[in-house]
Order: C-alpha cells, then structure tokens, then sequence
C-alpha cells in the first residue's frame, strides 16, 4: 500500500483509485454501488491511457462535517407506461430530500429539489412520447403485410426506438446511483440528466448505437465512423465520449476544416453542455485568442490549428483523443493532419484517432491506418424529392432567384436553402429577391458563408418569430455538412463550386467556377431532408449529374501545393517531403513546381533545400506564399499598415462594388469607381483598394458614419468590415503590440506598397496583346494562355493598357479567363534571374484573330456547348484562344499567325458538321412515366418511345483525349448514328451521349459497349432517358417461403368469431383427429365461467411451472399441508403432489403454488374423455335464474372434459348484477358434483383498434389444443378445417414453438445461424433455372422470431413466376426437401391487388366502393378475403388506394372482378371527328367541367377521343351522358359560317395600321377576326352576311396593295430586300431579335413565339403539324432546337403533348391505351402478346382478358369464373376440392366427412366415385371391385388421418 499523505482526495468518496490513492478518503462504503456510469473506463486496463494524475487538493476539514451521505436515488416504477410487447417500462426518480446544513457548502433542499423534481416530471414526459413513438411504429409495422417493401425500414425504425429507449433507461438507473458530496458535483449530475433528457428527446440514430461506439472505442487505436447525414455524429459523439470518462485525464479535440463549422458545433454541444463557450467545451479557429479554460474537456479547431499545435507538441500530450470530422473534403490541413496522426499514433501508445464523415473513402483510409475499425451508423433522413432541370441552366444565380421566387409565391410552406459559388454571387442573389419580394411579407433573406461574424452566422440559426415566417438562406458549400438549419424543406442546387485549381499544363493558378461532385450534391440534397420531408430542385439535367465525378478530389492533388510544403518543412515531419507518408500523393512534377515557387520567393534555400528564416516566418502566418511574403516585405520597409489593409481587401475582393441590375445605377458605379483611379499607372487595382479602404477607415468609428459612406459610394458594408476584421487577426498574429497607423498615401509610400506586391506577385505575370479586347498573355506556363481585363478592373479606363502587368488572381468563368486587380509595371522592377528563366522573353509575345460571324445560337451552342464546357478541348485542339460573344452572334479566336490559319479551316469543318447535326437533331419530352415523344425538325413527331425504350445511350469512363467522331466511328459498329454528344470532360477521363436511329440498334450498342476497353478505359454504357422520370419499378410479385428453426410445444389455439363453428371444430378435432381440446370465450363484454368436478379426486395432482429452476424451488419449499412432493415422470418442469387434503382443489393449489401455469387434479383416468352429463345447463339455471339481467341463451356448456370438471359460461345484460352474483355465490362455496362450484369472471376482452376487420365487435370463441402430434402446424390445422368447410370465421391459428436460445439475438445483425444460412443457400438454388423462370427473384430474408418461424420474401418481376415456383415446390420429393434443410418448408403466394383511383373520381363513385367493400367484408363467398381503403399521395397528387388482399386466389379474383365492372363506367363513344372538335374545344372543356359539378359525376377521355367514360350514380351518368349528346347536336346545328381570307405579304403593314377600319365592317351578324401570325382574316356569322362582307373585306386589300405598289414600286421580289430591318410578322422593328438557324431569316422572339402557339391544338392532322418559317415564301422547317430556344421548356412540353395526341392518331400507329382506370399510359400490342406491364399503374395486365393479370389462373379459368353468373357455381368453386364436390350431374355442392368413398346424390339419386367423379345410376360400389379402375380396392378411406397428419 502507498504511504498515506494526511490530505483529503478531491474527488472524495467517489474516487474511482482509493485503494492506491495517497490521499484520504471519507469512510463510506460505495463497494456494493453500481458504477457511476456503465461505459466507465477501467484505469487498470492496459489499454486505458492514464496520464499525469494531477490531484491537487482542497481544503476539506471544514467541510467534512457538512457531508453526509446522500441516499441512492430509488426507482419509481410507473405501472401506466408498457411497451407494445407487454413488457414493463421503468424510469426513475432522480428527485431527493436534502437536509440543510450549516456550513460552508450550506446545501439547501430548495435550490437542489426544485431542479431535480423538475427532471422526475420530465422523464414520465419524455417516455410517455417516447412509448408513443414505439406504439405507433408498432401500430405501423401490424398494418403491413409480411411483403411490404417498408416493413424492413419500419423494423429498423422500431429496433431503434427500443436501443434508444434502453440506453436512456440504463443511463437514467446510472445517474441515479449516483450521491453527489458536493453543490458541484449536484450541478454536474443535474446537467449531466438534463443532456440525457435532451438526447433522449432529440431521437438521433447515434444515440442507439453509443454504448457500442463507446466500447469499440475503448479497443480500438484508430476508429473509422462512417455515418450518414443527420446522424448525429458531428455533435453528439463527442458528448458521449466525455461522459464516458475520455475527457479526464486530457481533453477531446475535434477538428472541423471550416471555421464556420467549428464555431457553429462549439456553440451547439456548448448548449446542450450546459454551458459557456469557453468552460467545459472550447473553441479555437484562425488566429484569434482561443476560448479555452482550466475547465474545458471538449475542445472544437480547424484542422490548421491542431496542426500549428502538432508543430509546438508533436506528440499532442494536451489530448486523449482526436477526431478528425468532415474527412471527405480533404482539404490541404486535413491530409497534413492525416500523416501527423500517424506518426503521433506510432510515437504515442495512449491516444486515440476518429476519422469520420457521411462520405468518406473508407477503403483508402483503412490501408492508410492499419488496423483501423470500422463503424457504419445509419442516417435520419425523411424522404427527399429531386427534380431535375430540363436543360443546365446557363446563368445558375439567376435561375435560382428565379426557383425561389416560384417556390414562394406558390405558398409551399418550409424553408429556403440555395446553394451558390461565393459570396459575390450570394449578395447579388440577396439583392435580386429582396427587390422582387414585398418588404411586408413574413420573409428573412440571409447570407451563409465562412466570412460571416458570429452574430451573422446566428441569425441563420436562430428561431423564427412565427410559423408564417420562410427563411431564405443563400449559402455556398459551407452548408454542405457539419451544421443543421432547422426547417429547411426546399434545397435549391446549382451544382457549383468555386475552387481554386493549379493548371498543370498552363501552370497558373486559377479560381474556377465549376461543377462540384456527386457525393457533394448528395450532402446538399440531404439538407432538405433533416427535419421533415422535403424537395431539393437540381438546376442541372440527370445526365450531367451521371457525368460528374463521384467524390472530390483531394485539394492537394488540385492545387500547387505551396502551403503544405512551407507547413511540412516547418513541421520537421520529414526532410524530404517527397518521402512523406501521404493519404494521397500529388505528382513529382507539383511537388518540384512548388519548391521552384518557393524558391524564387525566397522561402526555401536553393542548396540546402531548408526553410529559409523568412520561410519559417512565412509557415507560421500560415497565408497564401506571396500575401505573406508582401507582408514581410511591408514589415521590412515600414509600411505593414497598409499592406495589411491591402491584404485584406484582397481577401473580400470580389465582393466589394455593388451593381444594380438597371443600366442608370451600373452607369453611376462605374464612374465612382474610376473616381478612385487617380493615376491607373501607378499601382493599378492595388492601389485603388488601399484608398478605398483609407477613406472607408477616415470615415469614423461610428457604424453608421462608414454604413452611410459605403452606401454613397455603392460598396458593400460587410466586405469593408470583414477586411477590418482580417486586418485586425493578421496585427494578432504577427505582433498582438503592433499599432496599425493608416496615414494618407504619397509618391514614396505607394513606391513602397508597389515595391511589396512586386516581391509577392512578380511571378504572376501577363504581358498585353495590343488592345484591350485582345487581352493578356500569361508568362509563365508551357502553352500560351490568354487572360482578359475583368470588368472590375480601373485598367478598363485606360485608353491604351499597360504592356506589363501583375494580377492578383485569374478567375475561369464559362471557360474565359479574366485577370483580376491587376498593378501595371516595368520589367526593371521584378527578379531578373526570374525573367531570364522564362522560355520566353516577355517583350516577343504577339497574337493575331479572325472572328466568325452571324452564328446562329443554335450553332453557337452546339460548337462551344454550354457554359463553353467545350472549349478547352477546342483550344488544346486547335492551339487557339477562343472568345464567345453571344450577343452579337460571333466567335472570335486569337493565336500565332501560323496556327491561326489552321484553325480556321478546322472550325469552318466543325461548323458544317454542326449544321448537319442540328437539322437531324431529335429531342425526346416526357408524356406520361416512360412514354416520351421524339420531336424532330418542325416539331413533327417522329417517334414514340414507351417502357424501357430508348434510343439514346450514356457511355461513362471514355478516355480523356477522344473526340466525338472517333466515339461516332465505334458506335456505328452497331447501327446508325443520329448524333454524338460529349456531355463533360474531367480531369481524367470524359462522358458523351449517343443518339440511335432506331431502339434495336441502341439496345445492341448498350449491351455490347459495356464490354468493351478503349484505350484501356473500361466503357460503361447506359441507357438514356432524357428529360424523364422512368419508372423502373414493378409490381414487385412475391412468394412467401416458412420454416421452422425450433421444435412444436405440441400446443396451440384456433380463434373463431362464430360460436357454431368454434364448436364444429371442437368436435372435428377431438373425435376425427383425437387432440385433447378445451372450449374457451373471449367475450366483447364480461361473462362467467363456472366450472366443478364431477369425479371425487384421488388426492392427487400434476402442478406444471415454466422453468426446471421453479419447480425444483416448489420441491424444496415448506408448507402447511402435509404435502408429499416428487419430480413428475412427464417432464422435469413439473411436480408430482400427494397427500392432498379433501377440502382443496385447483384453485386452492394454484394459491399455493404461485409460480405454476397449471393445475391437473386426477379424478379419473387420464386423458378419458368424457361427455357433459345430462342436466348440466339446468343446473346452471337454478344457479342465476334469480337475477333479472341473466340471459338463459348464453349458456354455453364445454362438451367434452378431459380432467372431470365440468365448465360453463353464462352472460348477463348488467355487469355491475354479474359481478355481484359472482361474489354471492362464491361466498357460499356450494358443492355441486363432487366439489366446490367455482366462480369467475373473464374480463372484456380488448378491442384492437388496429384491426381493420368487423371482428372487433364480436365475442371471440377459442378452441385451445393439446398434445398435438409434433408435426402438426398451422396449415395442418387450417388443411383440416378447410376440408370440412368450417374456416370461414377463422380469425387467428397459431401452433407454439420453442424459443430461440437466449444468445441467438445478442448480435441484432445476425439472421440465420451458419447450418441455416447454407440451407438458405440451397433454398437459392431452387430458383436459378433460367428454363423455368421468366425473371431472376431476388430473395430478402428476414430475422427470425423468437418461436423460431423463419420468412423469406422471394421478389418476381413476372407474375406467372409465382405459380412456377409453386408447382414447383409441391413437386419436389422428400429426399430433395431434406437436402434443402429448412424444416416444414413451405411456399405462399403473396396477392395484393391494388385499385388507385384519383380523388374526383372515387368521390363520385363513393357509395359505390362503399357498397362493394360491404359485400365483399359480408359475403360468405369472400371469407379469405380482405378490402382496405385509404388516402394516398403520390406526386403530390391525391388518390384513394383499395386494397384487396387474400390466400384464395378464385376468392380474390372474384373480389376483383366486383371493382373492375363498378370501374368501367358508362361508355360514351365518339363517333366523328366533329363530335371530337366540339368536345375538346375551350367552350367544350368549359361545358365538360361545368357538367362534372353539376351532376357529382367524373367524365374521363382516351388519347385517341374516340370515347369517354362517365362515372358517378347510375342516374347521373344516364343524365351526364344525355347532355352530352344535347351539347353536341344542338353546337353542330348552331355552328356559323366562315370562310377566311389570306393577307398579302405586301400589304400586311398597312393591315396592321388600318385594323380599326377593318372591324368597322363587324356586324350583328358577323364577326371579323384579324390574324397577324397566320397573316388570315377570319369572317364568320350568317351565311349571306358573311358572303357579302368578304366581298368588301377583299376590297380594303385590293386597295391596300394598290396604295403599297403605287408609293413604293416594289415587286414581291423586292420584299425580301425591304424586310431585312424588319419583322415580316409584324412588320415592325426588331424587338429582341432571333435568327432561324435553317434559313438565316430574323424575327421578334415575342412574334416567333406567338407563331409558334397557333399549333398548340389537339385538332390538327399529322400532316398540317409541321412549324416551318413564317417568311414570305420561306418553307425551310424550324429546327427543333429553335423552337426550343424560343418557347422555352414549360410551354415545349405542352407542345410535346399536343404532338404526341396528334402522334397516336395515325392510322399506321402500333400505340393503344392502358387499360387501368384512369391511366393515361400507352403499351405496344404488337410487343406484348400476352401481358404488359403499366408504370403508371404499377400493374401487369393481361392483354387477352383487358385486366390486371391474374396469377394462378389460365386466361380460359379467369373468363369461366368471370362468366359464371349462377351463385351456385361460384360456390362450387370457391369450396375447393377436399371435402366438397358437386354433384356430377346436378353439380349440387356435396359434404363427405370420413369413410366410404361411394356417394350418393340426394336430389338427383345419381351414384358417383368420390375419387374420380365416376357414375352409376344403380349402384357405384361395383367400381371399386373392377382390377382396372384406378380406384381398384379403394373404397373405404380408413387411414385419412395418418394420411394427412
């Protein structure tokens, strides 16, 4: 033992080490307490790092006398709370009385009572809501069916509510034993309850899995937890893990790479915590003092802050334990921090690494960390809706305004998240929305980015004041993970990022806008979903999603890596940092162009290869190389002040002018900024920021002063002010002394600040081409680069641009580089050992152009793609620059004069090329599901596509190099080519589209590219649905496979509803089958049973207990009567009595024997059955008959007793009579038969309100059995019941099996024990034969329940699969079932029919659903059937779903045909086109709907008009179907005539002008309408009138075109001349002009389009659906992509539509209509002889017989069964073929119980053969002696029985 040092121990009496402690400890026993928490860290344990024991102590003497032991906190039971289960919920009290005390701790009841009583009223709380949950997922899970695709996910659901709850309840037990000595220790434990509750509340998956983390953590070094979003990883694990005792002999750190997220989670664990930001949770980001104390324990950094911690203590002693959060962004710090924690995990035996994030590469961490262990947590995600785009949105800021706006002026509640580039783009999208949306709408528009201060970055998180309020948050990808914003419903994704990238061909560095990444665009998406439902709106196509990366590249593999190698080489990790262990290595090549950078700025010693003293100063302020190397130089020369403010309005450059959208206020911002450009030859951009921030910062101090100055000089406050506070940390971490001074700027100052950026940027470059729309050329790089003036910079106001210039930054949009904040300098003023390095000198650079004009945007599209994705490849291609003016329609590309005349050709070939793709061009648009409509040229649809076909396929991992003609040339392989594509490039290989002539041919090229390599690249080739929501699901067919994995108890129970077959069963089962049975009730109301022994007792009894331990416990007992006890022979769980005393029975020995379940009193030979005497139910009169409310019919005597009492139930009206009756009996204790009468009442039974059936409100009647063989299950019993036609009230079977062994369900993964698993292998096999299936079943296994009863689900996607598989199996012989292996296998067909109607239409049929569904629950003739009905959503659509569900299939088909003829409706036809144009025209819709509301009816119509369907009433589809043909004749009858008359090209002018006259000729009996876009005059009215108006309408033109020819002296041919200015629709000037691509003539877009409407009509022929151009005498046919361009895709797609009905009306068209209700989809009969399958419908259907397929029956046993009308027959049928038979020749229904198979018709007298329907008039028994009948010697059936059972 130690020496003793007479000093108290802090931790007193809780001390964990006081049997090895130094110190005194109070002499309390705490030997027999629990832990004080379950997951305590044992500090013996090897594996438990124990660091420096730092126990410093308090004075303790004063206090001793003040401490007492508290009491352990009891637990409550609260007998109220029960799981579904039945199993008890216990929580308990944490409340206590506490006595106050003098003294210096002065612990008073109140303060301490009141927060604890609070707790105790919380947890009922909490748990009450929590066994809600439970109940409810429990409710959920009943109500589906064993195939429901959700009962899986609903399972999960449920088993974690119940770890959830189990953790909370032993965490609770936990805390409650715990006695706190101290008023802190009571405020750590109450905190430590109120988290718990939080947790518990919160509902996080975490939280289930904690114990488990909390352990695999403890045996593990390194833990890989991969968890998904909403988990709860990034708050609470770290939580746990402090409780957990990892917190208390070193603090946790957690590493975030943004600082946002940093901030963020130490604010939030900070108030789950319970305290400050600072205390028991720090923080510590960027160079700002650190929110630590001597109290934290949780400590949140960036991951450079650790690393700067790493630098000071390689060996990070401060903490136990490191997590590494976010590691699939892989920032630079993240993969430095990755190779530091190796080498500390190497150096270092006591600490601990977590890697975690949602996405992460798990498989490269794992061989980067050894013997890492992983950790997969499932995520807490509502569903989530994606809508894709239907083309990639060129400007993605304003498409997104766009998307919000539409979302909230549609009033969909939830709020907004955008997801944007930077901050520049958020400000101008805050400033676009809050312009267009009402300042006095409820509506917070807020910024989320890493720049903002704490206060801003609040209100993004704060609650809202009110329900009705929306927040719209524009974020850029900081949002993407780590933090959670309450509320979000909408996510609004451009798919961009701004990243800088290193281009290692060009070697610049470039600040990108591009697209982001697959996993990226899950974390967005997933945002939506947190909290509730929601929707996330991708602002790009499905195909470029498909093409992306699918997760981010490494930041050091994209980047020149100039801040990890200063970082490295100031680390001394290694010397070489080539040599240093990277997660992922950059090249060679980026590692030694970082190291020459480094070089020339003097970072590095060019021989020793060491960081130079300014190297080392540059790693610690931790910045880009050349911002600190201007810094260090401004130190040097004595003008750090203002390179520090130039610094930091470098950092918020983009972002610091505000634009308006109107040209007046672009107009005053330019002038104020070249206001600030006093001399654009001295300093440039540079020094224009520095003399805005000068004044900015001479405005004053006050807020309000330096809000209004940026307000007049239209720049944005926040970026004034996050540069001041970049300032004010730079000054912190260089010198916190230093004083920034800002004097007014001079001649020799600005020398100076120029000589700085000339020591940071010198290799930064460009040297002009000449005018300052040529641009610049980079000097560095191996190819030439060409960067342009961006519009911000002052050089823009020079007349001619400086020769040399330095650039701050290049910034890559839309594939254009643009040079930003530029500083004009002389080659004098940079390295000369620099510039002499360059391969070429600066002053020899000269590029020359050539521009192509009048590219129509069609063309211009198709060559650059969008967002100029193409054009990098052009310019490696072509070795030219190119430069895209969509305004004006040209291209211009700039290059060496030797390489220029190259390329022009090439493109001039390109174009030509392009031409001819975009006139065969087709566009596919979506119709209904899969059926989508390929428009060609003019709109004309070329062809329909439906189901899975496709003509366009999606060919992934192509090399990086090919080009679309070499990618045409191999597809060609496989039939024609309409069109190559290349969608994106990435950095390593690329992805392209290919378009098919015919769907065969890309069907061949899908299947066989996919096995193809090019180049090595493996291909992987997809079909294309373009602008689709394909719906690849199917009405997924499914078998049930059971079996057994334990043995029969040789129990069980049947249920009925019906007392008369209750007691027919009884009778079968005890005389035919010989099981010993017991009668019981379970009444809806309370009710009686009174039982006696009928025999006098030997003094004898059998006691049975559960277990083997209680009866061995009953044997050794004392009792008061002289009992004699042995072990029973039967079996060790029971009890052999003797000695009983006469005066005892049953129910006394039950008293006696508390744990036993039964009591067997021998009063005669076991098992005898005996019969009920005679007079039993008189007795029982006699008994009652004096209480009024008795009811003498509801006495019910058991026939048979097989321990010689008799028992009886009896029912009264009066319960409160019933009861007391009871009492006064049984306090008499009458002797009746041989013994005491005895009394008691079966309680009400308890409705479950679940139950959909009518059962609910009948009294149940339960036939119990015994002893069954043990081979008999539940289908035995329900075979033998159904053989006798007693099933139909039959509400539950259930045979008892033994239970699993207590260990099987420890390891909740496990499902099947490994000899079971190689069973489920051989039940696979059955399946595999590609002969017999017509698909490949995919078989889902569930966990087994506790009885052992094993479920496999077994998924067809055809029907006709599930009764191959059927017959199957009943074929198979016993040796091949054995070899399976799986006891009493057995297969079920699974048949659910499903009817979705919409909500119009059921309303107006409801009393007809209802009166079906009544039948149907009624009928005798649908005992096995059940209909259910409810509410569903489906695309935010409202249907009502039927549901009829079954094991009989005739019974179930049956049940359908009922709905199928209610849902036909009455037939309308259409028997002329006329009658289609009256319809369907405005006036005709108008009338249909009017119709609807009028008469409750619903009218739906087919694609094809040729009829419709009227629902509703019988009478008011007879009165619907009558006005409609009213409607039709009496609008043919009154239609007007008109006639119409073209307008002269040459005069449509001086229509235009004189339209007023024109009308003037309107009378009251005709009507003029002037038509500009069909150049028509249109007379209508009386046919006299209107003969006689044209004649004058024909006058006004005659004149107009006289008055044109005589003022002008043009010719028709002259015309075309004329209009080249003009609009030859309006003849106007042009408005918004577009240029036709097919014939080059010009139009007002507003005036195409308006063209382009007039063939939005349903009426047109095939032949008159062509758009072609609207010019004089122009018949070229618009290109699809025109008339794309012009109408835009929301109108397109109506145009689709009206093409595809125009489509389905050819006569040569091979398309019809789904026949489901309803639906609206189209099949190809020519493809589908025999059925076809419907996505809209989810359904196959048989095309034979026009219904949903019908599986298990042949198309001839459906038709029979649907022509049958006699109810006979159909009785016949559904009473199989056991024991019923009609009667050969009256087919009357037959019953034969046993015995002789010769049968007699009573009705008929005919004779017949039981066995084979064999007849005789005279007498059949003759059949059976004839030797060649095959029922030869087998007319008595003796052994049906043994047979059968």
């Amino acid at each position: 033992m130690p020496t003793k040092i007479n000093e108290w121990c802090k931790f007193g009496a809780t001390c964990k080490r006081r049997e090895t402690c130094r110190y005194l400890h109070p002499n309390y026993e705490y030997d027999n307490m629990l832990n004080y928490f379950s997951n305590e860290p044992d500090y013996n344990s090897a594996q438990w790092p124990i660091g420096s024991y730092d126990n410093s102590q308090f004075e303790y003497e004063s206090q001793q006398a003040c401490l007492k032991l508290l009491p352990c906190f009891p637990p409550i039971v609260h007998h109220d709370n029960f799981d579904p289960n039945g199993q008890q919920f216990y929580f308990y009290d944490i409340g206590s009385q506490y006595c106050q005390q003098p003294g210096v701790l002065s612990i008073s009841s109140k303060p301490w009572e009141k927060p604890y009583t609070n707790r105790k009223d919380n947890i009922p709380e909490i748990t009450k809501q929590h066994q809600s949950l439970l109940i409810e997922q429990q409710r959920l899970l009943e109500d589906m069916d064993d195939d429901d695709d959700m009962k899986l996910q609903t399972e999960g659901n449920l088993q974690e509510l119940k770890d959830q709850f189990e953790i909370f309840q032993q965490t609770i037990f936990n805390l409650s034993t715990i006695n706190p000595l101290t008023l802190e220790d009571a405020n750590y434990h109450l905190n430590r309850l109120k988290r718990e509750i939080e947790r518990f509340k919160a509902r996080l998956p975490i939280y289930a899995r904690r114990q488990q983390l909390i352990d695999t953590i403890k045996s593990n070094r390194v833990i890989i937890l991969k968890a998904d979003t909403g988990s709860g990883k990034s708050s609470q694990l770290i939580q746990y893990l402090a409780d957990a005792g990892f917190a208390d002999y070193g603090q946790i750190v957690c590493t975030q790479p943004r600082r946002l997220a940093a901030r963020e989670l130490a604010s939030r664990v900070a108030k789950e915590f319970g305290c400050q930001v600072g205390e028991e949770v720090g923080c510590h980001v960027g160079a700002c003092r650190p929110k630590v104390s001597s109290r934290t324990r949780i400590r949140f950094v960036t991951d450079a802050v650790l690393l700067n911690e790493y630098q000071t203590d390689p060996m990070l002693y401060a903490y136990t334990l490191v997590i590494i959060d976010e590691a699939h962004e892989r920032h630079v710090d993240t993969d430095l921090l990755f190779g530091a924690m190796k080498l500390c995990l190497s150096r270092r035996s006591d600490i601990k690494l977590i890697v975690m994030s949602a996405t992460l590469d798990d498989k490269l961490l794992s061989k980067y960390y050894k013997d890492a262990c992983l950790i997969e947590v499932p995520g807490r995600a509502f569903p989530i809706k994606d809508i894709y785009a239907m083309e990639d949105a060129e400007n993605h800021v304003d498409e997104a305004v766009n998307k919000v706006l539409e979302i909230h002026t549609s009033g969909i509640p939830g709020d907004i998240l955008v997801f944007l580039t930077g901050q520049d783009e958020i400000n101008q999208a805050i400033d676009k929305v809050t312009s267009k949306i009402d300042s006095s709408e409820s509506v917070l528009v807020l910024p989320l980015h890493g720049k903002l201060n704490e206060d801003e970055m609040q209100a993004v998180f704060m609650t809202k004041n009110s329900k009705k309020q929306r927040k719209i948050i524009f974020s850029t990808n900081v949002a993407e993970t780590s933090i959670t914003i309450d509320g979000i419903q909408h996510v609004i994704d451009s798919g961009m990022v701004k990243e800088v990238m290193w281009d290692t061909r060009r070697r610049i560095r470039v600040l990108k806008i591009g697209y982001t990444t697959q996993s990226s665009i899950k974390q967005r998406r997933g945002r939506a979903g947190r909290t509730s439902a929601g929707t996330c709106y991708h602002l790009y196509t499905y195909d470029t999603y498909q093409s992306l990366e699918v997760c981010s590249r490494a930041e050091i593999l994209c980047i020149q890596p100039s801040i990890a190698v200063l970082k490295l080489k100031h680390l001394d990790i290694v010397e070489d940092i080539t040599k240093f262990d990277w997660l992922e290595s950059p090249s060679n090549n980026s590692l030694q162009e970082t190291v020459k950078s480094l070089t020339w700025l003097g970072a590095i010693n060019s021989k020793t290869g060491k960081l130079t003293g300014l190297g080392r100063r540059m790693a610690k302020l931790g910045l880009e190389p050349m911002f600190s190397v201007m810094i260090l130089t401004g130190q040097k020369l004595n003008c750090l002040s203002h390179v520090l403010a130039l610094v930091g309005m470098l950092s918020v450059v983009q972002n610091i002018w505000w634009r308006g959208e109107n040209d007046q206020s672009k107009h005053t911002s330019d002038e104020i900024r070249a206001s600030f450009a006093r001399d654009t030859g001295i300093g440039g951009d540079f020094i224009v920021l520095l003399r805005i921030f000068l004044e900015w910062h001479a405005s004053g101090e006050r807020r309000d002063r330096r809000k209004a100055w940026c307000l007049k000089h239209m720049i944005r406050w926040k970026s004034m002010t996050m540069a001041n506070s970049l300032v004010r940390e730079l000054v912190y971490q260089i010198d916190p002394k230093f004083q920034v001074h800002l004097t007014e700027l001079n001649d020799e100052l600005i020398k100076q600040i120029v000589h700085c950026i000339c020591a940071g940027f010198f290799q930064n470059l460009a040297i002009s081409n000449g005018p300052i729309r040529a641009g610049y050329q980079l000097a560095t790089g191996t190819t030439d680069t060409v960067a342009h003036i961006h519009r911000s910079s002052v050089i823009t106001f020079a007349q001619q641009p400086p020769k040399f210039i330095l650039y701050h930054e290049i910034i890559n949009i839309n594939e254009t580089n643009y040079l930003t904040v530029m500083c004009p300098v002389e080659l004098d003023w940079l390295d000369k050992s620099w510039l002499d390095s360059l391969p070429c000198s600066p002053s020899q650079c000269a590029f020359d152009n050539y521009t192509f004009v009048n590219l129509g945007p069609a063309l211009l599209l198709a060559l650059v793609g969008r967002k100029c994705k193409k054009i990098p490849q052009l310019e490696e291609q072509l070795h030219v620059l190119f430069e895209v003016d969509r305004a004006q329609s040209k291209l211009t590309i700039w290059g060496h004069p030797d390489k220029l005349s190259n390329a022009q050709q090439c493109l001039h070939q390109i174009l030509n090329r392009e031409r001819d793709k975009l006139r065969n061009e087709l566009q596919d648009f979506q119709i209904i599901g899969s059926t989508r409509i390929l428009l060609g040229a003019g709109a004309e649809p070329r062809l329909a596509l439906v189901e899975d076909e496709y003509i366009k396929i999606f060919l992934k991992n192509l090399p990086k190099n090919i080009t679309e003609e070499q990618i045409q040339q191999k597809c060609e392989l496989y039939g024609q080519v309409r069109n190559v594509t290349t969608i994106r490039t990435n950095y390593n290989n690329s992805s392209a589209s290919v378009t098919y002539a015919t769907c065969n041919d890309a069907r061949l090229a899908a299947t066989q590219l996919s096995c193809e390599k090019w180049d090595d690249y493996q291909i992987y080739a997809t079909p294309s649905y373009t602008r689709t929501s394909v719906n690849t699901n199917r009405q997924n067919y499914k078998l049930k496979a059971q079996w057994f994995m334990t043995e029969s108890e040789c129990n069980g129970r049947v249920v009925f509803n019906k007392r008369q077959r209750a007691q027919q069963a009884y009778e079968l089962f005890t005389n035919r089958c010989h099981f010993r049975c017991q009668f019981e009730i379970n009444p809806i109301n309370p009710m009686v049973k009174c039982s006696w022994p009928l025999k006098p007792y030997h003094g004898h009894a059998i006691v049975n207990f559960p277990t083997v331990e209680q009866a061995q416990e009953a044997l050794e007992a004392q009792y008061q009567h002289p009992f004699r006890l042995q072990r029973s022979r039967r079996s060790n769980d029971s009890i052999y009595v003797r000695n009983i005393p006469s005066n005892l029975d049953e129910v006394d020995l039950r008293t006696i024997f508390t744990a036993c379940t039964h009591v067997i009193m021998l009063r005669s030979r076991t098992n005898m059955l005996r019969m009920a005497p005679i007079g039993t139910e008189d007795t029982v009169y006699q008994l009652f008959e004096k209480y009024p409310s008795f009811q003498r019919e509801s006495v019910f005597i058991e026939p048979y007793q097989y321990d010689g009492r008799v028992v009886a139930y009896v029912q009264f009206t009066d319960e409160q009579e019933m009861r007391a009756a009871v009492d006064d009996i049984n306090k008499i204790q009458p002797l009746i038969g041989a013994g005491i009468l005895r009394l008691s009442v079966q309680e009400q039974r308890q409705i479950n309100l679940r139950k959909k059936t009518n059962e609910n409100k009948q009294d149940e009647f339960r036939v119990k059995l015994y002893q069954l063989p043990s081979h008999i299950d539940e289908r035995s019993l329900i075979r033998e019941l159904n053989q006798y036609n007693i099933n139909d009230s039959i509400t539950y079977t259930i045979v008892f099996r033994k239970k699993l062994s207590a260990d099987y369900f420890l390891d909740r993964s496990k499902i099947m024990t490994e000899d079971n698993r190689k069973a489920f292998i051989n039940l696979k096999s059955l399946f595999t034969s590609r002969h017999l299936f017509l698909s490949e079943p995919n078989i889902e296994i569930r966990s087994p329940t506790e009885d052992g009863r094993a479920v496999a689900y077994i998924h067809f996607n055809d029907p006709r699969d599930i009764m191959t598989a059927i017959n199957m199996c009943d074929s198979l012989d016993n040796s091949t079932m054995s070899n399976i292996g799986l006891n009493k296998l057995h297969f079920v067909p699974i048949i659910v029919h499903k009817i979705i109607v919409n909500q119009a239409l059921a309303q107006a049929i409801n009393n007809k659903i209802e009166q079906t569904m009544n039948t149907i629950q009624t009928s005798s003739n649908f005992t096995n059937i059940m209909v259910f009905k409810k509410i569903v959503t489906k695309d935010d659509k409202t249907n009502v779903l039927i549901s009829i569900r079954g094991t009989n299939i005739q019974q179930l088909y049956k049940a359908r045909i009922l709905f199928d003829n209610l849902l036909k409706g009455l037939e309308f036809q259409l028997y002329n086109h006329s009658w289609v144009t009256v319809l369907f025209d405005a006036a005709g819709l108008y009338f249909l709907q009017d119709l609807q509301k009028r008469t409750g009816t619903y009218i739906w119509w087919n694609w094809k008009s040729t009829l419709l369907r009227i629902f509703g009433e019988d009478s008011a589809c007879q009165d619907a179907h009558r006005q409609i043909d009213t409607f039709i004749q009496t609008t043919l009858s009154q239609r007007e005539h008109s006639i119409s008359i073209p307008i002269p090209k040459d005069c449509i002018r001086q229509c235009i002008q004189n339209s007023s006259v024109l009308r003037e000729l309107d009378t009251k009996k005709t009507k003029i309408v002037i038509n500009m876009i069909k150049c028509l005059i249109s007379v209508s009215g009386d046919r006299e009138a209107v003969i006689e108006c044209e004649q004058k309408v024909k006058q006004f033109l005659d004149k107009f075109t006289c008055m044109s020819n005589h003022s002008n002296g043009v010719t028709p041919e002259n015309i075309i001349i004329n209009m080249k200015n003009i609009c030859s629709i309006c003849n106007c000037d042009f408005d918004s002009p577009y240029t036709l691509e097919q014939c080059g003539h010009t139009f007002c877009r507003s005036c195409l389009s308006a063209y382009f409407d007039a063939y939005f009509d349903v009426t047109l022929s095939f032949e008159a659906f062509k758009l072609s151009c609207p010019f004089y005498q122009c018949n070229e046919i618009c290109l699809i992509r025109d008339i794309v361009s012009v109408i835009g895709f929301e109108r397109m797609a109506r145009l689709a539509m009206i093409a595809f009905q125009v489509y389905i009306r050819r006569p040569d068209n091979d398309l019809v209509q789904c026949m489901g209700i309803d639906c609206n989809q189209v099949y190809r009969p020519s493809k589908y002889l025999s059925m076809y399958f419907c996505d809209q419908c989810i359904k196959f259907y048989c095309v034979p017989c026009k219904v949903e397929y019908h599986i298990g029956m042949t198309c001839e046993q459906y038709k029979k069964l649907h022509e049958e009308k006699d109810e006979d027959a159909i009785l016949e049928y559904n009473l199989g073929k056991l024991s019923h038979k009609p009667c050969p020749k009256c087919r009357t229904p037959i019953d034969k119980y046993a015995g002789c198979n010769a049968v007699r018709c009573t009705l008929c007298n005919i004779q017949f053969c039981w066995r084979c329907s064999a007849t005789d008039d005279v007498d059949i028994h003759k059949h059976f002696l004839d030797p060649n009948s095959s029922c030869y010697n087998k007319m008595l059936d003796e052994d049906v029985a043994a047979l059968e059972f």
